[in-house]
């Protein structure tokens, strides 16, 4: 599973799981009004177009690597960090689950 956190410039971030990479690129191309994606361009490409209107945007291809990140990386807001934590819980992935936060996302 992929993870994206997007942290909008105004707006309260949010967080978005797919399959793999060639279900992140399908749903880009369908948010940027594409009927399909382009052939020549790259996962990166497209994670680059994805993210041209935010204020920062994460990537994480794998849950170790998301939960790896809620121990290191400085998210530039709480809601980003609770975005993560609550799509990993929702997946059942997120690695020192808070009871309260889990309770929170099956509810």
């Amino acid at each position: 599973m992929i993870y994206i956190v997007e942290v909008p410039h105004r707006l309260t971030a949010f967080c978005w799981a797919a399959a793999d990479k060639a279900d992140a690129v399908d749903r880009i191309a369908k948010t940027v009004l594409f009927d399909a994606p382009i052939a020549e361009a790259s996962f990166e490409d497209w994670m680059a177009v994805n993210s041209l209107d935010l204020r920062q945007q994460f990537v994480f291809m794998t849950a170790a690597d998301a939960n790896a990140a809620l121990a290191t990386t400085a998210f530039p807001t709480p809601e980003a960090r609770a975005a993560l934590q609550r799509m990993l819980a929702f997946y059942g992935e997120l690695g020192d689950p808070d009871p309260e936060l889990v309770e929170e996302v099956l509810a």
